[in-house]
């Protein structure tokens, strides 16, 4: 899986501020970086629908083919930047269409875990992504699979340390 592209999980900048302060103008050096992540949630938000999903109820089913079933709800948030009322009522949704149901996993959380409808589901369509992804990464050198690995690594390494002195 390349998680490295996938919608929301590395390094999705929200905001393109150009900040002008007494005709100071600081230079926005990630511009075109910042263009094609957003180029990529876009296509990944295309994707979705094709596949007549919404955003959150395919990054549900992602997260439950790499990971496996019984995730709690927060889970889905902290690993995708969604928020918790999207998260819910996908969760919701897939539920009363018989794709997943709910069962205590410890105290008040609830894990999510597939029906058979749902396992099916997400096989036609997680696993279509993730062979596009991997065509994808496959065309690229080692040398080049490496350097994109490591450099956003890198990057969410250091953004996660410097963004708690905000």
């Amino acid at each position: 899986m390349l998680t490295i592209v996938r919608k929301r999980t590395i390094i999705t900048v929200r905001f393109r501020i150009v900040f002008l302060y007494g005709g100071f103008h600081m230079e926005v050096k990630m511009k075109e970086l910042n263009m094609l992540m957003e180029s990529t949630d876009a296509l990944y938000h295309e994707a979705a629908k094709r596949l007549g999903l919404s955003d959150a109820e395919l990054c549900i089913l992602y997260i439950i083919y790499e990971q496996g079933d019984g995730r709690a709800q927060k889970d889905f948030c902290s690993l995708t930047g969604i928020g918790k009322t999207t998260i819910n009522t996908a969760v919701k949704n897939m539920e009363k269409n018989g794709l997943l149901k709910l069962k205590a996993i410890d105290g008040r959380s609830m894990g999510v875990y597939l029906t058979k409808e749902g396992r099916t589901l997400m096989n036609n369509t997680v696993e279509k992504l993730i062979s596009i992804e991997n065509k994808i990464f496959d065309s690229w050198s080692k040398e080049e699979q490496n350097t994109i690995i490591r450099l956003n690594k890198d990057f969410v390494d250091k953004f996660s340390v410097l963004i708690k002195d905000l």
